[in-house]
């Protein structure tokens, strides 16, 4: 059953992916970015991150939903999708999407996660960007608040296409353009992290930014050479 995090994590990468245009003609004979070993993709995805271990998600986590040609077909588009949650003593439920693309065109629009969460019925608040070292690469991280009647989600993602992670659909595009113009054709992952807050406050906001991040550099920390190539 396509559910709830599936939709959310395929509108935030489907923007990336795109649709055929004038980026992809500049691409062609390109070299194609498919390094030796993605063929098992997330098999270095840790199930220990920090204190956090894997736990099937719940299904109160996951909302089914009917789906519509747009959110079915972008499923489609991508190479792997894979969802989890994480769990650790006193802390609170981490959900996780990785997602990736072998081929990513030029695109034309974008589809950006906050506006598929707003289409699943959430009252969407943008914050600040930040951004994380991860490596030898920055990353820039986007972040929103999503409410709903049941549940208040603090979401941070991370959008890579090839050897950058911009924040930003503008950015994105110029990244995507700037590496088809170097006769390289990126390929690309999104992955988003998010959890519920208690309450929506200053306080709660920070605290729970403060856990994202301490997640983020576990789970890169903690992951596979491979893995670790595909966040950033």
């Amino acid at each position: 059953m396509i559910n709830r995090r599936d939709l959310l994590a395929s509108g935030a990468f489907l923007a990336a992916s795109g649709l055929t245009s004038a980026g992809t003609l500049l691409a062609r004979g390109a070299q194609r970015e498919l390094p030796p070993g993605r063929e098992a993709l997330f098999d270095g995805l840790p199930a220990e991150v920090g204190d956090w271990r894997y736990a099937p998600p719940l299904e109160g986590m996951i909302d089914p939903v009917v789906t519509d040609t747009a959110f079915a077909q972008a499923l489609a588009e991508y190479d792997r999708i894979i969802a989890r949650d994480y769990l650790a003593d006193q802390l609170p439920r981490i959900m996780v999407n990785l997602c990736y693309k072998r081929v990513i065109a030029q695109e034309e629009r974008f589809h950006r996660p906050e506006l598929c969460y707003e289409a699943q019925g959430f009252r969407v608040t943008p914050l600040a960007p930040t951004s994380a070292q991860l490596g030898s690469r920055r990353a820039g991280i986007a972040r929103f608040l999503g409410h709903r009647s049941d549940r208040d989600e603090l979401v941070n993602y991370i959008i890579r296409t090839g050897n950058a992670a911009p924040v930003g659909s503008l950015a994105t595009r110029a990244a995507i353009l700037r590496q088809n113009l170097e006769l390289r054709v990126p390929d690309g992952t999104m992955l988003r992290m998010s959890l519920l807050l208690p309450r929506v406050d200053d306080a709660a906001i920070r605290l729970a930014d403060d856990t994202l991040a301490a997640f983020l550099q576990a789970l890169h920390a903690r992951s596979s050479p491979a893995i670790r190539a595909l966040i950033a």
